[in-house]
Parts: structure tokens; sequence; C-alpha cells
């Protein structure tokens, strides 16, 4: 019973947190989208024509001009058309030098670290250091971890990657990369 009770006011803790997380990343949209209407109401303002100077009118053919009509004169000019905005360019091609040189060893580490994981939990069951409902607790507490993480990265958006040219990046500082930046820089002067 006790377990029992531990487990659901650390779920309810959890629960706690997701929402408040999911209230905060509200509460930063809800900003982003007033500042953007704030801009757009801006810019309307910018382009609204003036009022249009009151025109003497002739009574008799104002009281017969049926109603849609005059409503369509007082109308504002229609709003201006969206623009799309450009497309994205295409990724870059996976190649070898890439795959290698930075996603390879990534993979490796991961399934290291998995591995580790499974003999270290393998080792303290031979040994005695986990029983049964030790266990029960633990596979459920996995569980539960994993059906949050999957729920956060399907609700969170993810932050957008940044990419950047080589030109930009920070290269190693050595004498040779150095050199050569400083003998481009001047031959194309």
């Amino acid at each position: 019973m006790t377990v029992f009770t531990l487990l659901l006011v650390l779920g309810v803790a959890v629960a706690f947190f997701v929402v408040l997380r999911r209230l905060t990343i509200v509460e930063q949209e809800l900003r982003r989208v007033e500042s953007l209407v704030v801009r757009l109401e801006e810019r309307a303002s910018h382009f609204a024509a003036p009022p249009a100077p009151p025109v003497a009118e002739a009574p008799a053919e104002a009281a017969r001009a049926p109603a849609p009509i005059a409503a369509a004169a007082q109308r504002s000019p229609a709003p201006a058309a969206r623009v799309a905005p450009p497309p994205r360019p295409a990724p870059p091609p996976l190649n070898l030098e890439s795959l290698i040189g930075g996603r390879l060893p990534i993979w490796i580490g991961g399934a290291a670290l998995v591995l580790a994981g499974f003999f270290l939990v393998r080792y303290s069951i031979e040994s005695g250091l986990l029983g049964p409902a030790v266990r029960t607790a633990l596979a459920a507490l996995f569980g539960g971890a994993l059906i949050a993480a999957s729920e956060a990265a399907r609700r969170f958006p993810r932050p957008p990657r940044i990419r950047v040219s080589p030109r930009c990046s920070p290269a190693p500082a050595s004498p040779a990369s150095m050199a050569r930046s400083t003998w481009r820089r001047r031959s194309t002067i």
C-alpha cells in the first residue's frame, strides 16, 4: 500500500510539473501572438487610407438608394494580398564524412550506455540486490518515464535548428587555418 501511495504522489508531482511547463509554453506563445497582432495593427494603421471628405448628396437620391449599395460605398478598400514566404532550402545531402565524423560516434556511445545499463541491472538481479517487488516498481517507473518522455516529445515544439555556414563557424584556430583564411581574404580583395 505504501508503494502505491508513493507512486501516486510521484505521478501527481510529475503531472503538476508537466502542466506547469505547458502553461509556461502557452503563455510565451500568447505573448508572441500579441506582439504580432500589435505589429500588424501598426502596419494596418500605416496603410489605412485617410478618411474621404464628405460629399454633398441630393436628399431625394440618398433616400432612394438601396442599403447594400450604400454599405458597399462606405466599405474600406480591400486588404493587400498575402505574400507567400520563400521556400526553405533543401537539407544538405547525407555524406560519408558527416556520418562517420558526427553521427556514428553518437550512436555507438548510446548503444554502449544501453548495454551498460542492461548488464548493471542483470548483475544486480543475479547478486540478489533487486528483489521482485523492487524490480516491478522500477519497471513501472521506467514505463511511466518513457510514456512521459514520448508525450513531451509529441506536445512540446522542437527548437529550430540553427544552420551555420562553414565560413561563419568557428574553425580550430590552428596557424594553418588562420593563414589560409587570411590568404583567401587577400586574394579576393
